[in-house]
């Protein structure tokens, strides 16, 4: 599924990834905007998906009523300008950095994962130390044993075979 929902301690969390027409349409006259609050992340703050879902997001908002966008939004991108940026800006909404050095689609473990983590009540101290546990035993078992290390080289091996793009999922739920 492309629209992902988690529900804990009284909050639901929906996890948008694709602009599937239909999931967004439906998810975009069921929200309740009173009680919702938006988390927008872009490591390049121009991921098309990111900003296109953002822009729809804070028009269904204002035209629900909303008033205090600011105080129930934020978003996770690099400092400088971009889209996502220029979006936030425009609409006072507060930016948090994302590390540059950090690729996007590997930064769980980053304020664009811990937020949203931290938000369904689970213990972000506990998940780091489980993380860096999971890593050293990664990094110390012998390499045809680590499934990371095997998916490094399986990674590796399609590249040098000239396939260095992969496809994770379809736009649409049909």
């Amino acid at each position: 599924l492309t629209q992902r929902t988690r529900r804990a301690n009284g909050r639901q969390l929906v996890v948008l990834d694709t602009l599937d027409a239909e999931t967004f349409t439906t998810l975009l006259s069921a929200l309740d905007y009173a009680r919702t609050a938006f988390l927008f992340i872009s490591k390049s703050g121009g991921t098309v998906e990111t900003c296109a879902q953002a822009l729809c997001l804070i028009e269904a908002a204002r035209q629900a009523g909303v008033t205090d966008l600011p105080a129930r939004a934020a978003a996770i991108t690099c400092a400088g300008d971009s889209a996502l940026s220029a979006l936030a800006l425009q609409h006072g909404i507060p930016q948090i950095a994302h590390d540059p050095h950090l690729g996007g689609r590997f930064s769980i473990l980053s304020v664009a994962g811990l937020l949203p983590a931290a938000f369904m009540g689970l213990d972000i101290a506990a998940l780091r130390r489980g993380a860096a546990e999971g890593l050293r035993e990664s990094l110390h078992a012998p390499a045809e044993e680590s499934p990371a290390a095997l998916g490094a080289a399986w990674h590796v091996a399609q590249m040098e075979a000239g396939r260095t793009v992969s496809a994770f999922m379809p736009y649409s739920e049909q």
